[in-house]
């Protein structure tokens, strides 16, 4: 990664509470410590968004920062689910899925994301997910 670490970042929408829970999976399976992670609106998010050259990603997106290369929506989910132990699987079964049809269920869900998982309220202070919080 160009920021100086060796470790993939991950980008979410910190007031979701669907991307929360990913976070939460990602800090309990990464036993590789492979991800960091931070909000689209963190100073630290904002930062990254600037120096890849990423406008408007608008908060229905996950990025992934992967050693320069940049990941979102569905592509990104699989990365991520590739490189977790228990959840690789996973990741290798959306992957036979057309890309076209993952993100269309990937932006269906984002854009109603709110309304069917709400809003998070309270950020987690298991350690396991904090220690993964790029700051």
């Amino acid at each position: 990664m160009s920021q100086g670490t060796l470790h993939s970042i991950i980008l979410i929408d910190d007031e979701c509470a669907m991307c929360n829970r990913l976070i939460r999976l990602v800090a309990a399976a990464d036993s590789k410590d492979l991800f960091r992670i931070t909000g689209l609106d963190s100073i630290q998010g904002l930062a990254l968004l600037e120096n890849y050259h990423i406008d408007n990603p608008g908060k229905d997106r996950l990025i992934l920062l992967e050693q320069n290369a940049i990941y979102e929506a569905s592509e990104a989910i699989c990365r991520i689910l590739n490189q977790l132990k228990y959840y690789s699987w996973l990741g290798t079964c959306l992957r036979v899925l057309p890309v076209k049809f993952r993100d269309s269920v990937y932006y269906t869900i984002a854009r109603n994301r709110y309304k069917i998982f709400g809003k998070a309220k309270k950020c987690s202070t298991d350690e396991k997910f904090t220690k993964k919080i790029l700051r």
